[in-house]
């Protein structure tokens, strides 16, 4: 427990800085060890000096007050701060629930409408689709045209060399404008140089002319055609695989209802575009 120092200097608690100064004075003169010679005489001077010092430091009297507002601040914003906590976990739990509910009533209304069986049918469509895309592309052989070149113009934006092909064998097929990396116009100058036979790859399903294939000291060289559809083929199949997303999410869940009324929309006005550029 604290001393009361203005007791100790026989002073009230209203007193004034001077009337501190002057109680201490006249004490520190009546108990000064050169003074008094009694036995408590050195301990009163000592408690006289430590009120002084106290009473007479303008900042002393304040760190009580300021060490227990700081307690009392602490628990208000740790109080705060638990308030707040909880206010944000019962908002999330809140929030959830709010969304599963919305996600709920979404599910059965598609199921109970035209969308439940149009989407999962126009999902596998897409997959389908891409399947068709993967196999003409990557895996049947392509149909292949002995064809001569000749070099028309270039397009600097994109590097590429516009050739137009005529064919060697056959006369009955007409090739569009054929478009190759200007980097590997080199390779297919060497073939011409060698004598290699060049020839166009068509796919087998979609009959796009998608390469250039000749031999080169025994190796097979390829050149992609960037005027065909095919040359964003991976684009492709990635938007066309997008529909797995509703399919395996498949649930009263927002991603499914997401999917469902964006996602399928996209995948279908995309479907359009892809089939105008394949065939036309």
């Amino acid at each position: 427990m604290r001393k009361d120092y203005y007791k100790v200097l026989g002073v009230p608690k209203s007193a004034t800085k001077m009337e501190i100064k002057s109680a201490y004075r006249k004490l520190a003169l009546k108990f000064h060890p050169d003074k008094n010679s009694s036995d408590k005489a050195h301990q009163r001077f000592v408690e006289i000096n430590e009120a002084y010092a106290f009473l007479s430091n303008e900042n002393q009297e304040k760190i009580p007050v300021f060490e227990k507002t700081a307690k009392d601040n602490t628990d208000h914003s740790d109080e705060l701060l638990k308030k707040r906590m909880e206010w944000a976990r019962n908002y999330a739990k809140y929030k959830k629930i709010k969304e599963d509910n919305i996600a709920e009533v979404s599910f059965h209304e598609i199921q109970n409408s035209k969308l439940g069986w149009l989407i999962p049918l126009f999902s596998w469509l897409s997959i389908l689709y891409a399947l068709i895309l993967f196999l003409d592309f990557q895996v049947l052989s392509a149909n292949l045209y002995p064809v001569d070149c000749d070099f028309d113009y270039s397009i600097y934006s994109n590097g590429t060399v516009v050739m137009s092909l005529t064919g060697i064998e056959e006369d009955n097929i007409d090739y569009d404008e054929f478009a190759i990396d200007v980097d590997r116009v080199r390779e297919l100058n060497e073939a011409v140089r060698i004598n290699s036979t060049i020839f166009c790859e068509f796919t087998p399903i979609l009959n796009q002319e998608v390469f250039l294939s000749f031999y080169i000291n025994e190796k097979k060289v390829k050149l992609l055609n960037y005027h065909s559809s095919y040359s964003i083929f991976y684009i492709y199949i990635i938007i066309l695989l997008l529909p797995l997303i509703t399919i395996f999410s498949k649930g009263p869940n927002i991603v499914y209802i997401l999917s469902t009324y964006f996602l399928s929309s996209i995948v279908f006005f995309a479907e359009i575009i892809i089939t105008i550029s394949l065939l036309f």
